[in-house]
């Protein structure tokens, strides 16, 4: 066998043996698709973190007047939407029997409320006292995040009747205490979102504590925080629209009452939360989570 022949076959088959043991990378070309098609496969298998989120615009509105302002009464509830606010009849019943009653203003404000702003806005320029008029306060919060909204001056609560999961107690907290609320919205869909509210009391001794929220675990510099779970209710908003909660009754023991009832020199006054969903937005990260509106 002539000696060129020879090595084109030895280098024929070593060639074929390399392509057994290695494996053709042209052939593997072939069966795979594309090289894109190899890198979005590869990016889709990756947990990739989430860099965008909805932005919710807020306003908190706080309004004081004095307990049994006509204002306070028919003529504002008649225009408030009480039933679809709260579609669960058994929470609607349990918040009113604790004093509290919740509704949802549509983006045409009733007259009475509209009333009360003016009269509000000129009573505090004439008294320039915050207890006596109104404040307004933004609030930006990513869809999911947290804020707290605080209902009344630190002070000492007692006799409160806390509906518990497991029944009723009668507690009293001291002096510095705070009742707030803690709200978080979602949201559902274009233009709309579910807040969530949970009432809470803060007390005691500010400190580092552990502190559970929506994204797990933190170490926060706080007082104690006792979550009234019972009460926590939904309702679901639409850009322009608002949540109004208040006090409702007169039992002096009952949360509507620690929350948003106070005595002034001038008299008792009555406190009514509005929060209004003013826009939504997409946007960057948001490092903070959680706010604070007092």
């Amino acid at each position: 066998m002539p000696l060129g022949f020879r090595c084109n076959l030895t280098f024929l088959l070593c060639m074929v043996m390399l392509t057994v043991l290695t494996g053709c990378p042209m052939l593997q070309m072939n069966q795979s698709k594309t090289a894109a098609d190899f890198f979005k496969s590869a990016e889709n298998d990756r947990n990739i973190p989430e860099t965008n989120f909805t932005t919710i615009d807020l306003e908190v509105v706080t309004v004081h007047r004095p307990v049994g302002d006509p204002l306070l009464g028919d003529q504002l509830w008649n225009e408030v939407d009480e039933m679809s606010a709260l579609l669960d009849v058994e929470m609607r019943k349990s918040l009113e029997k604790n004093g509290i009653r919740v509704g949802v203003i549509g983006s045409t404000y009733p007259a009475a409320l509209e009333e009360m702003l003016g009269l509000t806005t000129r009573e505090k320029e004439a008294f320039g006292e915050e207890e006596y008029g109104f404040s307004k306060r933004p609030l930006t919060v990513r869809s999911g995040g947290e804020a707290e909204i605080v209902c009344s001056l630190a002070k000492r609560i007692e006799g409160i009747r806390i509906p518990m999961l497991d029944g009723d107690e009668v507690r009293d907290f001291p002096e510095n205490s705070h009742c707030k609320l803690r709200v978080i919205p979602k949201r559902s869909q274009d233009g709309w979102i579910k807040l969530q509210v949970l009432p809470e009391i803060h007390h005691g001794e500010r400190a580092m504590r552990p502190t559970g929220s929506t994204t797990g675990w933190d170490q926060k510099f706080s007082q104690k925080v006792l979550p009234i779970f019972s009460q926590r209710f939904e309702v679901e908003l639409n850009v322009g629209e608002m949540v109004i909660i208040t006090s409702d009754g007169d039992n002096p023991h009952s949360l509507g009452q620690h929350y948003f009832r106070s005595e002034q020199e001038t008299g008792d006054m009555q406190r009514i939360i509005l929060i209004r969903l003013a826009s939504m937005n997409k946007s960057g990260a948001i490092l903070k989570t959680t706010h604070m509106v007092e």
